[in-house]
């Protein structure tokens, strides 16, 4: 990489900004950007530029797992019974795998065993 200069990041993070957290208009920036390089004299900083851009989405993505592992466990925490928890887990659409990589269920199978 390299082909960008700092100021010139600071600047297109900024235009990048203007799409906030909407992932869909970030991959359609991301997709141009791609496009550019194919066509463009300068195809190394649209691929820095694209490279940029998908830094950006993987950080909301990110940022949302996160957001939505805190309110699964926050959901679990009301519950007492294992019952209870993998009705919770269901309606939150996770799978017992998912539950388990996130690091809401402990054990896998003693809670398949239990519910």
């Amino acid at each position: 990489m390299g082909q960008i200069s700092a100021h010139e990041r600071l600047a297109f993070n900024e235009r990048l900004a203007r799409c906030g957290d909407d992932i869909d208009a970030l991959r359609g920036v991301r997709l141009g950007l791609l496009f550019a390089a194919d066509f463009s004299d300068d195809a190394m900083r649209m691929r820095e530029l694209g490279s940029i851009v998908s830094d950006r989405i993987s950080q909301i993505q990110e940022e949302a797992e996160e957001k939505r592992h805190a309110y699964a466990a926050e959901a679990l925490s009301k519950y007492d019974t294992v019952e209870e928890k993998a009705a919770c887990l269901r309606r939150l659409a996770y799978t017992v795998d998912e539950a388990v990589e996130a690091g809401l269920i402990a054990d896998r199978e003693a809670f398949l065993s239990a519910a």
